[in-house]
């Protein structure tokens, strides 16, 4: 009977890694990205398949109330948003070089935004890397619905994925979340998904 206990406890961690989520192949990527946007078109709700270990990160959730730290060192707060105005809120690194074409890119279209409110974040720790951020990329002057700031609050703990940087969220006029890029960004495509 020893033996079969231990021989189960020692199978149960191969059993436990077996089960373990399959990541999903890119055609079953695409074949749930055509579902979304057919749900989208037809005005029903977007569903997702997959929930992240971050349910404030989920498409449908609500933005998490936060105060961030601004690159001139202002406080600024979820209240501080335009009302009733769409967000495009993105997680970053001042070091990044992706993040900071995602950057100037935004800043060179912002006229294309007028009706949005964009804030980048970075963590708490990164704080002091902000104003060579903005020397690097020439962003001022930045018109107030353009804000570069660091996490004051659980902000990026609640919605950072780790998935790649950066991670850009788009929120509609009630702050709830639409969709999500990672890393390469398309200013279109968040266009598109910030105008629906």
């Amino acid at each position: 009977m020893k033996k079969l206990i231990l021989c189960t406890l020692m199978l149960l961690p191969l059993f436990c890694m077996a089960q373990k989520k399959k990541k999903l192949t890119l055609e079953e990527q695409v074949r749930i990205a055509k579902e979304q946007e057919a749900a989208a078109k037809k005005g029903q709700p977007i569903l997702m398949t997959q929930k992240s270990e971050k349910p404030d990160a989920d498409i449908g959730a609500t933005l998490v109330p936060f105060n961030v730290v601004t690159w001139d060192e202002k406080m600024y707060f979820d209240t501080s948003l335009a009302k009733d105005q769409p967000l495009v809120l993105v997680l970053f690194n001042p070091n990044c070089g992706h993040c900071q074409t995602s950057a100037k890119e935004f800043y060179k279209r912002i006229p294309e935004f007028k009706d949005a409110n964009i804030l980048f974040v970075t963590g708490d720790k990164l704080m002091g890397e902000l104003p060579g951020f903005m020397k690097e990329t020439e962003l001022l002057p930045l018109p107030k619905t353009f804000v570069i700031s660091a996490d004051n609050s659980d902000l990026t703990k609640l919605l950072f994925e780790y998935k790649s940087i950066p991670q850009v969220m788009i929120y509609n006029k009630n702050k709830i979340l639409q969709k999500k890029f990672y890393q390469d960004i398309n200013i279109d495509s968040v266009l598109y998904y910030l105008n629906r």
